[in-house]
C-alpha cells in the first residue's frame, strides 16, 4: 500500500515542480514604427551596402587599424578568454548528469549489530568472539565507489540552460566590446587627424599675425597708429601661440590611445601616425533602419535578453532543489580487518542503494534562494527594458545631434565662401592700388579661422555619424562572437 501510495504522488511531485518553474518572457517595451529624429527617410533602409561602417570613410589607414584591433586589443582578448572559462563551467555542470566513480582508501572503526553487518565484515565476526552480538573492530577499505544523481525535478538541467545562456550573454558582452571598440578606434583616428589640420591652420595664422604686427609696429614708429592697436594684435598672437601647446597634446594623446586600443605600448604608432593626412570625408551611406531593428542588432539588447534568461532558469533551478533528490550509489571493492588479507578473493565486497535526500531542516535556507533568484529574476526584467530605451534615447540623439550639425556646417560653409571672396576681392583692389597690404592680411586671418571653424564643424559630423552608427549596433551584423572578429 505504502508503494502504491508513492507511485500515485511521484507523478503529482513531478507536475507541481514543473508547473511553479517560471517560463523565459521578454518584457513589453514601447518602439515606434520610426525614429522621430529622422529627416531623410532614405536613411530608413533594410539593405545597407557595408555593414562594417568604417569602411564608408575610404580611409585604408583607418580600415588597417580596426582591422588590427580586432586581433590585438587586450580588452577583446579577456572578454575571448571569459567565454571559454563560461564554457569550461558549463562542461563541468554537465558532468553532473553521470554517474560519478572515485576510487576510495579508508580505514574506520565500527561498532554495531552483528546482523547488521555480517555480511559485509566477515572477518571482523570471525576475529570477534563468537557468543558477542556485536561488531567492534577496526577495517581497512580499498575500491570504487560510484554515485548518480537522477534529475528528476530538472535541476541541473536548469542549470545547464542557465550556463547556455550565461554563455551567449558573455558572447554578447564581447560583441558590445567590438561595436564600442570600432566606434572608439574612429572617434581618436579622426582626433588625430583633425588636431594635425588644425595645427597646420594654426601654424599660417600664426605667420599672417606675425607679418600683422610687424607692418603695425613699422606704422606706430612714424606715428601712423596708435600703441594700443599694436598691443591689441599682440595680445591676439599670444592668444593664438596658447592652442599649438594644446594641439600637440591632443596629437601625442590620441596616438597613445590608439596604440593603447591596437595592445601597444603607448609610442608604437608614432612614426607610423605622426605625419598629417587629411580627415575623412563624411560618407554618403547613411542606413539605419527601422527602431524594431535595434533588438536584434544591439549587442547589449541581446545581452540583456541573454541575462533575463539566465535568472529564469535560475529560479527554476532553486525551486528544483526544493523538490527531493533521487540518486543511486554503490561500492565494489575490498573491506577487510587485516592488510594481509585485504586484496584476497574473500575480502570482495560490493553493494548498492538508492536514496531520497529530503531537504527538510535547510528548507528555509533553500526558500531564500527562490526569493533571492525571483528579486534577480526582476532586477534581470527591469534592465532589459532599461537597455532598450536606453537604445532608443542614444540613436535619437545621435540623429538629431547630426541633423544639427549638419545645418551648422552648411551655414559655416557658406561662411567661409564669403569670406573666400571678400579675401579675393581685396586682393584685387589691392593690386590696384585701391587696398593696403595690411587689410589684405586681416582678410586672410579672418579667411584661416572660418576655415578652422568650418574643420571643426566637420569633424563634429563625422562624430555624430560614428555616433549614429554605434547606436544601431555598429552596423548590421548579428552573429558576432571571438571567432569572426
Amino acid at each position: 500500500m505504502k508503494f502504491k501510495k508513492i507511485n500515485k504522488l511521484l507523478p503529482i511531485t513531478l507536475l507541481l515542480g514543473c508547473n511553479l518553474a517560471p517560463e523565459h518572457e521578454l518584457p513589453e517595451v514601447n518602439i515606434p514604427c520610426n525614429w522621430h529624429s529622422v529627416k531623410n527617410e532614405e536613411w530608413i533602409s533594410s539593405s545597407p551596402t557595408n555593414r562594417l561602417w568604417w569602411e564608408n570613410f575610404n580611409d585604408p589607414i583607418l580600415s588597417s587599424l580596426i582591422d588590427r584591433a580586432g586581433t590585438k586589443n587586450l580588452d577583446l582578448q579577456i572578454a575571448a578568454t571569459r567565454i571559454l572559462q563560461v564554457r569550461r563551467e558549463k562542461k563541468g555542470k554537465a558532468f553532473e548528469n553521470y554517474p560519478h566513480i572515485d576510487g576510495s582508501v579508508a580505514f574506520g572503526h565500527v561498532y554495531n549489530q552483528r546482523s547488521i553487518l555480517d555480511g559485509l565484515l566477515k572477518h571482523a565476526v570471525k576475529d570477534n568472539a563468537r557468543g558477542s552480538n556485536r561488531i567492534n573492530t577496526d577495517f581497512l577499505e580499498v575500491g570504487f565507489d560510484a554515485e548518480w544523481e537522477i534529475d528528476f525535478f530538472g535541476r541541473i538541467a536548469h542549470e545547464l540552460k542557465a550556463l547556455n545562456a550565461k554563455i551567449e550573454s558573455v558572447e554578447e558582452s564581447l560583441c558590445d566590446l567590438w561595436v564600442t571598440l570600432t566606434a572608439e578606434i574612429a572617434r581618436n583616428y579622426i582626433e588625430l587627424r583633425s588636431a594635425q589640420q588644425r595645427l597646420d591652420l594654426l601654424e599660417e595664422n600664426i605667420s599672417v599675425h606675425e607679418d600683422l604686427l610687424y607692418l603695425h609696429k613699422v606704422l606706430e614708429n612714424i606715428g601712423q597708429i596708435s600703441a594700443i592697436d599694436t598691443g591689441a594684435l599682440q595680445e591676439a598672437l599670444y592668444q593664438i601661440k596658447q592652442q599649438k601647446p594644446l594641439l600637440d597634446l591632443s596629437i601625442a594623446k590620441s596616438i597613445h590611445h590608439l596604440s593603447i586600443l591596437l595592445g601597444q605600448s603607448p609610442h608604437e604608432l608614432f612614426e607610423e601616425l605622426q605625419k598629417p593626412f587629411p580627415i575623412p570625408c563624411l560618407p554618403t551611406e547613411k542606413t539605419i533602419g527601422v527602431p524594431s531593428e535595434l533588438l536584434r542588432r544591439r549587442p547589449d539588447i541581446r545581452k540583456a535578453e541573454k541575462d533575463l534568461a539566465v535568472a529564469t532558469e535560475r529560479v527554476s533551478s532553486a525551486i528544483a532543489a526544493l523538490f527531493p533528490r533521487f540518486s543511486i550509489r554503490g561500492f565494489i571493492g575490498d573491506v577487510s580487518t587485516c592488510i594481509k588479507t585485504l586484496l584476497n578473493p574473500s575480502s570482495g565486497t560490493w553493494f548498492a542503494e538508492s536514496q531520497l535526500l529530503l531537504p527538510i531542516f535547510n528548507s528555509r535556507l533553500l526558500q531564500q534562494d527562490v526569493d533571492v533568484s525571483k528579486l534577480n529574476r526582476q532586477e534581470a526584467f527591469y534592465n532589459y527594458q532599461k537597455v532598450v530605451y536606453q537604445a532608443l534615447e542614444e540613436t535619437e540623439n545621435a540623429i538629431a545631434s547630426f541633423n544639427s550639425d549638419q545645418e551648422k556646417l552648411d551655414l559655416q560653409t557658406l561662411s567661409l565662401y564669403e569670406t573666400q571672396k571678400n579675401l579675393d576681392l581685396t586682393k584685387m583692389l589691392y593690386d590696384v592700388g585701391d587696398k593696403d597690404y595690411i587689410t589684405v592680411q586681416e582678410k586672410r586671418r579672418s579667411y584661416l579661422t572660418a576655415r578652422d571653424n568650418l574643420l571643426q564643424s566637420q569633424v563634429a559630423l563625422l562624430m555624430d555619424y560614428i555616433s549614429i552608427y554605434k547606436a544601431i549596433g555598429g552596423g548590421w551584423e548579428e552573429d558576432c562572437n571571438e571567432s569572426n572578429l
